[in-house]
């Protein structure tokens, strides 16, 4: 009997997945607002890029998403317009 593994929900919540790149959320933006300048606050408010370096373990924690079906490019590279 072959087991299967679990994705990490946590991940999936936080990261999306466009025609090109994995896409995430900016950080510094729940709590104590009031001390931030406006020009941080409109700088962190659209999605940021996955750096290419955290694609593969971000692929490996979701084994059956569209992005562990593109494993075996992100072994041979590491751009993110190739993987994706």
């Amino acid at each position: 009997m072959k087991l299967k593994l679990k994705t990490k929900k946590a991940l999936i919540k936080r990261i999306n997945v466009s025609a090109t790149r994995l896409k995430r959320g900016s950080a510094c933006k729940r709590h104590n607002l009031r001390r931030r300048s406006t020009n941080m606050k409109r700088q962190t408010r659209d999605l940021l890029d996955v750096h290419v370096s955290h694609e593969r373990a971000i692929a490996r924690w979701a084994p059956y998403s569209r992005l562990r079906r593109m494993k075996s490019k992100a072994a041979s590279s590491y751009s993110a317009r190739e993987i994706i």
